[in-house]
């Protein structure tokens, strides 16, 4: 990967974070929450501030236990090697059980890795299938349309069909 990439990278995923903690503030407003910060927050605390061990070990066992967010946030930092060397493979695999529960950062970001071939195939339905799903969420229908645009004009009316009944078809998981 190139240092230009790995720096787009880096930039999308930082994006993607601001998103996220903006919808979460947003909803925790709203709602008059008030609640002690917690483990996700004790963990973004220490991530914010670099040290990417302690929020390692603050999200490793709330993604074991089915947290779409810390599953998120641990593909990262497997993606960008933050506190560990870069493992796209690692990445993909915490991203997918967190997409599976219609988290729509990690659907954009597997869009944009079947896309480029980044730690899976080149696989051009599998990122329409995502960047689909994605779209449906507010916040991320302009940038996840767009790319799914872009993509099926490389794309057979066959593959297209497919992306689109993958996405038809899918249901979330549980956690």
């Amino acid at each position: 990967m190139n240092a230009t990439f790995a720096d787009g990278m880096k930039r999308l995923a930082k994006i993607l974070q601001a998103v996220a903690l903006q919808a979460a503030a947003l909803f925790f407003l709203a709602m008059g929450n008030t609640a002690a910060a917690g483990p996700l927050e004790e963990a973004q605390t220490a991530y914010d501030s670099g040290d990417y061990a302690a929020a390692f070990l603050l999200w490793r066992p709330l993604a074991e236990q089915g947290s779409a967010d810390a599953q998120f946030k641990l593909a990262d930092m497997h993606m960008f090697g933050e506190g560990m060397p870069a493992d796209a493979a690692q990445a993909v695999k915490w991203y997918l059980l967190s997409a599976d529960q219609d988290f729509p950062n990690a659907q954009f970001a597997l869009g944009f890795m079947y896309m480029n071939a980044i730690g899976v195939g080149k696989d051009y339905v599998q990122a329409v299938k995502w960047f689909r799903l994605c779209e449906r969420h507010a916040g991320f229908a302009y940038f996840a349309g767009k790319n799914a645009d872009l993509i099926t004009g490389k794309m057979t009316p066959a593959q297209i069909t497919e992306a689109e009944k993958l996405a038809a078809a899918w249901r979330p998981k549980a956690p």
